[in-house]
């Protein structure tokens, strides 16, 4: 329940704007000093919209989880009762 503080920092590509990399870094608390940074890569059209289907998570400059997908799908009608709270 503490609020401590972190870094964000946020990566463009300049040319199409597209994010490229995030790195959060926390200052307080027992993750003082940890940094991870996710790249984003292999971008593609969905629905008029480009989403990153390769995210790489490194901790600390050490290799990380590698996250490939292999479709997204937008606007997908979902049963409400997936989000119902069990009785």
């Amino acid at each position: 329940g503490e609020e401590v503080e972190n870094v964000d920092y946020y990566f463009f590509d300049t040319k199409t704007f597209l994010p490229v990399a995030t790195r959060y870094f926390s200052l307080t608390g027992q993750t003082q000093g940890a940094g991870v940074e996710n790249l984003f890569s292999d971008y593609r059209l969905v629905s008029g919209l480009l989403f990153p289907f390769s995210v790489d998570t490194s901790y600390n400059g050490q290799p990380g989880e590698a996250l490939r997908l292999k479709t997204i799908e937008t606007n997908v009608v979902l049963n409400p009762q997936l989000f119902a709270f069990p009785e």
